[in-house]
């Protein structure tokens, strides 16, 4: 259950994981640890947070001190520019509030910028950074 969910939400910390799975804390620190031992998963840690990833996955770079959501949602937003926040939010498993908390954050740093379609914000990539190359970059094959 655990890697599955990793899977599809490589990245995400150990409160995303809990709160998402509805595991207790002692159930989930077992579990991450023996996974991680294992070889199955693996960790990397980011300011106070730690990030888990399926052992298959790429651990992200530094990515310019952003959130890995906030990764996930330049990649999407450059391969679909004009992506829609609600369809953003849905795509990434995140809540519409969550989704338009880490674009403002992104806007605010001139990484993207939003246009109003009707009812609808739009999302659009802003410039090219260093992290780009590294979001291009497929997981390594085992």
């Amino acid at each position: 259950m655990i890697r599955g969910y990793l899977l599809v939400h490589p990245g995400d910390s150990y409160s995303d994981i809990r709160r998402n799975l509805g595991l207790s804390n002692g159930t989930l620190s077992y579990h991450l640890t023996v996974l991680e031992r294992e070889g199955i998963i693996q960790s990397q840690t980011r300011g106070s947070r730690k990030l888990f990833f399926p052992r298959e996955a790429r651990l992200p770079n530094d990515g310019g001190g952003m959130h890995e959501v906030q990764l996930r949602m330049l990649r999407a937003v450059r391969e679909i520019p004009g992506l829609a926040v609600t369809d953003l939010a849905g795509a990434l498993g995140i809540s519409s509030q969550l989704a338009l908390y880490h674009l403002r954050d992104l806007a605010a740093k001139g990484r993207l910028r939003f246009e109003r379609r009707g009812l609808r914000l739009r999302c659009y990539a802003e410039g090219s950074e260093p992290w780009d190359a590294s979001l291009d970059t497929p997981a390594p094959k085992d």
